[in-house]
């Protein structure tokens, strides 16, 4: 039986094992910045349709359902390549908003107040992973959560 495992910097990079069984610990700081890693996102496309997606959403759904004060960012990424090849800046910086997007109307159609969230594209910016491989540019291809109030 694997073990989860939840590494959290503050105001840094987070990385998450998989198998993890909860987003968020109990002590969470304005600033900190976690990453949605099992929001699954094909190139060039915004859907949430993955049952892992789901899991992940209805994970910060009931977070800000239970803290109701709280206020986060909804930060998306783009890796800046579709289908190998690179794209223009503004192109990915319109898909990253476009992920974001998705994931405050998906809270928001859920009930979550649209003043608990800010959404924010930071197209291919900030990688985190080479986009030199698929698995990198899919990696880069992300939602990461910045908790702007408790």
């Amino acid at each position: 039986m694997m073990k989860s495992y939840i590494i959290f910097f503050l105001v840094a990079l987070v990385s998450c094992f998989p198998e993890q069984t909860t987003l968020f610990s109990d002590n969470l700081l304005v600033g900190q910045i976690i990453p949605l890693d099992d929001l699954c996102f094909e190139a060039d496309h915004v859907n949430l349709n993955d049952p892992k997606s789901q899991v992940a959403l209805d994970q910060l759904f009931t977070l800000l359902r239970e803290n109701p004060n709280m206020r986060i960012e909804v930060g998306g990424h783009a890796s800046g390549h579709n289908a190998g090849l690179k794209v223009n800046e503004a192109y990915s910086q319109h898909l990253s908003r476009e992920r974001a997007d998705a994931v405050v109307h998906y809270l928001v159609a859920k009930g979550i107040s649209i003043e608990q969230l800010v959404s924010k594209g930071y197209g291919n910016s900030n990688p985190l992973f080479s986009n030199n491989s698929g698995e990198g540019r899919a990696k880069n291809r992300r939602i990461e959560i910045k908790v702007l109030r408790i």
